[in-house]
């Protein structure tokens, strides 16, 4: 066994015990967001976790159990990510749904969802600046120099994948949460 391999094998471990892989769906989809941190992608996410089936895969666990297992040195997000996809879907074809922004990681993601037959569903969400400083003060009390450090990084990066993507579903400022899930259900 690999390097890599053992690594991924102590993060899966764990991150096995966050799945419910209960979930299956007919038409195998991986929904990925292109958003800004405070557009809302977690709440839509967790509709469609509860209400629709989907598997959530949240960047911020992998992250965190990359370093509960201590493989920092030896393991990419992104690279655990795809071998985590290949497991989980080897034997039964779940919608997935990533919380995360997919910016940084559009192409592997598409071209995943592409290798595997699964309909990929890109959710664009374009927030005024306004609100999702609002409502990153509200989440992030106490670190909001951070949170709109991060913001302005997120917000450069959105604004130049828009040009190269072409979403499927594109939402705004104050959507509807349910009608929202809906249409990517739909889509």
């Amino acid at each position: 066994m690999t390097q890599f391999e053992t690594a991924y094998n102590d993060i899966y471990k764990l991150h096995t015990q966050l799945l419910d892989t209960s979930r299956t769906r007919i038409k195998p989809t991986l929904v990925v967001f292109s958003a800004i941190p405070g557009s809302g992608k977690s709440e839509l996410t967790k509709r469609l976790v509860s209400e629709h089936n989907f598997l959530r895969i949240a960047n911020k666990d992998v992250r965190e159990l990359i370093a509960k297992t201590h493989h920092e040195d030896d393991v990419s997000v992104e690279g655990y990510t795809l071998w985590l996809l290949d497991n989980l879907t080897e034997q039964t074809k779940y919608s997935i749904v990533f919380d995360r922004n997919i910016d940084q990681w559009y192409t592997p993601s598409k071209e995943w969802a592409e290798r595997n037959g699964y309909r990929y569903v890109l959710v664009r969400i374009d927030v005024q600046r306004e609100i999702l400083e609002q409502r990153l003060l509200e989440r992030e009390k106490d670190r909001e120099a951070k949170a709109f450090e991060v913001l302005d990084f997120y917000a450069k990066q959105h604004e130049e994948i828009g040009i190269q993507i072409d979403p499927s579903i594109t939402l705004s400022d104050n959507y509807d949460l349910d009608a929202a899930a809906k249409a990517i259900v739909k889509f």
